[in-house]
């Protein structure tokens, strides 16, 4: 019995004493420290150096060696927490105790739970950080007490809800991270009042609506990447008024067009990313593009039309996106200027016309993608160069290295081989391609190969047409023959249509792909000078718009989609329609 009072009286005086030391901690952070050590399990941190003998009293300075803790003027200033701190639990209300906190960092995935309240009372704060955290709610609307934050980053956590509002009054925040989150609804309005802002990136999250107007107002915006969410609407004409732009992502969302075309030469403008969005329509012909500009993706869009006649003019420019769109016309590449052009990717369009000679002969390319088009011709010799790794110099460091160019010219029908380059590259035919494997695209053609014109041609069994009036439905003329052609041009089965007593159309059938040529001619020349030819799908997209010059005008029609339906308007000099055909290619 006397010796069971006798440890009786040693634990009551153990806990005693512990008290009594506890009881002298009179630093003004170290009740908030403890609670939140408690409360984010950190007995089991990886560096408790300070905190444990904080817990026995024996250090109730957190200026004296805690780790993670930083002081200035005797007071806490800053609390850092890494992933590697194995911290776990919940964030206290405690946190907002730390009244002299300038840089708040809590990163951990086993932190989890709400941003309490009270961290609306950290007023001094610049660093607000809780990235990678598995933080759940909302944001609170007390951040907007966080005048100084210029730093806040929720990115990689699971905060739900809309961005309050209120985050318009953190008026010093420079950088806006809150990417890969759950937050929803609308990108608001507010932002606008923070000027300073440099960075906003809310990309991998749940948001929608429109862009707002407002955004032309943050002056300062460098960086701008909201990519993979559900926002929609066209991109507003205030952002043009961004003249600080560098980087903008709005890919994979629902934007739609119009698209302001003076985004595209942003003077400081390095990066645009619009791809995988509901872009319609045609990109307009004379775009300015950015001298600054090394990035440009659009793909994944509908886009329809040719490519910007300045598209290479660029020489900083080093990848050209225009992948899985509907664009026509050909690739014109007029001069070398796109020295650091890397990559270029126009594959799964509707491409026509031959290959330009000088891709492989650009300093800096490394990957040529057309494939999927309805590219025609021979090969040109310059694709020698994507057989096998070359030595090329390096227009940056000045010295040589061994490149490989990878080309992709393959589902192109009209080409040799459709466009592998494997047989042609092991077979070293690019001097002579006469009588390679194509496919002239005509179903009823057979054992069609290149032709001495670089033109892929094929035994004719069949060759028909229709022509019909849109205005009275009538057919005016059809044919059907049998008659077997080589493909030569004077092969010729043809329809003239006489127009107005003066122009006369002349439909020509014979080996080319759907069998279509077009010769405009006149009586007399002068009589139409000024008037002007288009060419329509069913569905009103312009496919061609050219201006008679007062001589025939003879045009290969391998621009078309297929068969189907054609309009073709003649216009006056008022640009009044003076005639209209309908072309139905069978």
């Amino acid at each position: 019995m006397k010796h069971q009072k006798l440890v009786l009286s040693f634990v009551v005086l153990l806990y005693s004493s512990l008290f009594s030391l506890r009881a002298q901690c009179a630093h003004p952070d170290y009740d908030a420290l403890i609670t939140i050590y408690n409360a984010l399990g950190g007995s089991q941190w990886n560096n408790t150096k300070g905190w444990k003998d904080g817990i026995n009293g024996t250090n109730c300075d957190p200026c004296n060696g805690w780790a993670g803790i930083g002081c200035s003027n005797g007071r806490v200033s800053s609390f850092v927490l890494l992933g590697d701190s194995k911290a776990q639990g919940t964030i206290p209300e405690a946190i907002g105790d730390l009244d002299q906190l300038t840089i708040l960092v809590l990163r951990s995935a086993t932190i989890v739970g709400e941003i309490p309240k009270t961290i609306g009372n950290l007023t001094k704060l610049n660093l607000l950080n809780f990235a990678d955290c598995n933080i759940t709610g909302s944001i609170p609307n007390e951040i907007d007490n966080l005048k100084r934050v210029t730093t806040l980053n929720l990115s990689n956590t699971k905060i739900s809800g809309p961005i309050p509002n209120q985050i318009g009054g953190m008026t010093n925040l420079i950088v806006l991270l809150l990417n890969n989150t759950n937050l929803s609804g609308s990108i608001p309005s507010e932002l606008s009042k923070i000027f300073r802002l440099r960075k906003i990136d809310i990309s991998y999250a749940q948001l929608s609506g429109t862009i707002p107007e407002e955004i032309g107002d943050i002056n300062f915006l460098a960086e701008f990447i909201i990519h993979h969410n559900a926002l929609s609407g066209v991109v507003p004409t205030s952002i043009v008024r961004l003249v600080n732009l560098k980087i903008m992502a709005l890919n994979h969302n629902k934007i739609s067009n119009p698209l302001p075309k003076e985004i595209f030469g942003l003077r400081n403008l390095t990066q645009l990313y619009l791809n995988d969005n509901d872009i319609k329509g045609q990109l307009p012909l004379d775009i300015s593009f950015s001298d600054s500009l090394k990035v440009l993706d659009i793909s994944n869009n509908q886009i329809v039309g040719t490519l910007p006649s300045n598209l290479f003019s660029k020489s900083n420019i080093q990848s050209i996106n225009l992948s899985n769109n509907q664009l026509s016309g050909s690739i014109k590449i007029k001069d070398n200027n796109a020295i650091n052009l890397k990559t270029l990717d126009l594959q799964n369009n509707k491409l026509s016309g031959p290959i330009p000679s000088n891709l492989p002969d650009l300093a800096s390319i490394t990957t040529i993608n057309v494939n999927n088009n309805r590219l025609i011709g021979c090969v040109p010799t310059s694709y020698t160069k994507t057989c096998q790794p070359i030595d090329r110099i390096n227009i940056k460091s000045g010295q040589n290295e061994l490149i490989k160019i990878n080309a992709d010219l393959s589902q192109n029908p009209k080409l040799p081989f459709a466009g592998n380059l494997v047989p042609m590259c092991s077979g070293k035919l690019f001097d002579n391609q006469l009588n390679l494997t194509c496919d002239d695209g005509f179903v009823v053609t057979k054992d069609d190969q290149m032709n001495n014109d670089c033109r892929c041609i094929g035994k004719l069994d069949t060759c028909f047409f229709i022509i019909r009036d849109t205005f009275n439905q009538l057919v005016i003329d059809s044919m059907i023959t049998t008659q077997t052609f080589t493909g030569a041009v004077t092969d010729t089965l043809f329809v003239d249509l006489t127009i107005n007593g003066k122009n006369k159309l002349s439909f020509r059938c014979f080996t080319e792909q759907w069998g279509a040529f077009l010769v405009i001619e006149t009586i007399n020349p002068t009589d139409v000078i000024g008037y002007t030819y288009e060419i329509l799908t069913d569905d009103g997209r312009i496919l061609i718009y050219d201006q008679l010059q007062g001589v025939p005008i003879r045009q290969n029609l391998d621009f078309l989609e297929g068969k189907g339906a054609y309009t073709i308007n003649f216009r006056d000099s008022n640009e009044n329609i003076a005639t209209s055909k309908k072309l139905i290619l069978l």
